[in-house]
């Protein structure tokens, strides 16, 4: 702000030009992302959420789908949060969700296509989608016109279950889901371009700005991206 304000002539000098933050950052004592069983487990939690009569059903709905789709696209919950159901169609043979900054606020103001995973495909996302109603599917617009209110209390709905289900483990219960996506996805040898540009992270070089990612892209790389364990035989088996 008093950058702005020397640069506009508001101000004669910045008086926090030499300002520095001290002391050192938090200690991390464990990964950012979650470990199989912190998936399966809150994916699982997930699976299982009843509504209750007081509940908005678009809360229950919440809980029941944006950790799904938070774990197969690497997504922002508040992204996911603010999903309207004309943000999905179906582009060749994959279905496809558009994280648009026109449903509500996106960190860089930018579009993204992301494709939806079989697993979610396989436990009803589709079915859901068709027979939700018009506009936001996991939160409500509110009096000034936007969705930023409402989908501030689910958001919180979410992070609050998620806690729950993680037992007092030291690890984010709603951001985590960007680190996981992108360190599964490198462990099984997935295209970091495509995967960098399905979780919305910026490119690393300029000749990498002029490489565009085409929805067919997405998709096979996300139909490469391996299901979620959710239970012991499951991982068992896949070890």
């Amino acid at each position: 702000m008093f950058g702005w304000g020397l640069k506009s002539g508001r101000l004669s000098i910045n008086p926090a030009e030499n300002a520095r933050v001290e002391g050192r950052g938090k200690k991390r004592t464990r990964e950012p992302w979650f470990l199989e069983d912190e998936i399966a487990a809150i994916l699982n939690a997930a699976l299982a959420v009843q509504g209750t009569k007081r509940e908005n059903p678009k809360t229950t709905a919440a809980k029941r789908w944006v950790p799904w789709l938070c774990a197969y696209s690497g997504a922002r919950v508040a992204e996911i949060i603010q999903l309207r159901k004309e943000d999905m169609r179906r582009e060749g043979t994959a279905w496809v969700i558009r994280i648009d900054p026109e449903a509500g606020d996106v960190k860089t103001d930018d579009y993204r296509d992301v494709p939806v995973h079989e697993h979610l495909i396989a436990t009803g996302f589709i079915e859901f989608w068709q027979q939700s109603n018009p506009g936001h599917l996991f939160c409500d617009v509110g009096k000034d016109g936007t969705a930023a209110g409402t989908a501030e209390g689910v958001y919180k709905r979410v992070y609050t279950m998620v806690r729950g289900v993680l037992d007092g483990r030291l690890v984010q219960p709603n951001h985590a889901w960007r680190y996981t996506f992108k360190t599964y996805g490198d462990e099984v040898g997935l295209h970091d371009l495509t995967i960098d540009a399905i979780c919305g992270h910026s490119a690393r070089t300029q000749g990498e700005k002029y490489r565009g990612i085409t929805v067919k892209k997405r998709a096979e790389v996300m139909a490469e991206f391996p299901r979620y364990k959710l239970t012991d035989v499951e991982r068992a088996e896949a070890a």
